[in-house]
């Protein structure tokens, strides 16, 4: 399974940025400066590693793209919205376009694997005969349909896992953020669900996988974006998860 992960190619490298961050900063009303002057852009169809230490600034840069975070300096443009200046109301607009999967996999433990991958069209008012097609095929990218009306407590770690990714690109985002996917799983299971994160990046979503995992990292060789001390030290194409030289 590694072999195949490592030999898949990023898909529309080259086209119009999904997300560009110009000389951005983020300090906390603290004091504590998070990110510091931090430049980069990620094109439509890529697929990047975020790494770092913890307290390194990961998380302050996945909530910029979200707008959990607001900078307090420079520029962050995230499928087509201009988030540093992005008026509330809009909000939920721009995050339509990006879809986003965390460790704890966050799903409503009260709603079926069908009833949680909906919801995420159901607070934006979709028709219903939209939700039902879109979740359909979201089910069916990652291999859940025959589990479709199991809820979460029914599931093991690796289907909650695809059962929270369905739900993030129900919505066709332009964008999909992974904070720490595999970090509840073991080894085998976080290789299948870095083999899915890889197949919808080859359907064209622009993928960015914040992780502690040097191997998954190391492996298939990415780019990876190193992040230390609220600064970004590396980009690096085909990159491992520590520094070489």
């Amino acid at each position: 399974m590694m072999s195949n992960l490592a030999d898949m190619t990023n898909v529309g490298e080259g086209g119009s940025p999904v997300v560009s961050l110009n000389n951005v900063s983020v300090r906390y009303p603290s004091g504590h400066v998070a990110l510091a002057g931090v430049s980069l852009t990620l094109n439509r169809g890529e697929f990047a590693f975020l790494v770092g230490p913890s307290g390194a600034g990961k998380s302050s840069l996945v909530g910029l793209l979200v707008r959990d975070v607001l900078p307090f300096a420079g520029e962050v443009h995230v499928a087509g919205y201009s988030v540093h200046d992005l008026p509330a109301s809009e909000v939920p607009y721009l995050r339509r376009r990006v879809g986003v999967v965390f460790q704890d996999f966050r799903l409503l433990q009260r709603r079926t694997v069908r009833e949680n991958t909906a919801f995420a069209l159901e607070v934006t008012g979709a028709p219903v005969e939209e939700i039902e097609v879109a979740v359909e095929r979201a089910l069916r990218i990652v291999g859940l349909g025959k589990l479709a009306d199991r809820y979460p407590d029914a599931l093991s770690g690796g289907e909650q896992q695809r059962a929270a990714i369905a739900r993030a690109i129900v919505g066709n985002p332009e964008l999909l953020i992974a904070d720490e996917p595999t970090g509840n799983l073991d080894p085998l299971i976080s290789w299948e669900i870095m083999e899915l994160l890889g197949q919808i990046n080859q359907l064209g979503v622009t993928v960015l996988v914040a992780t502690h995992d040097s191997d998954i990292v190391t492996t298939l060789r990415k780019r990876v974006l190193g992040l230390e001390g609220g600064r970004l030290i590396r980009d690096e194409q085909r990159g491992t998860y520590h520094r070489v030289g």
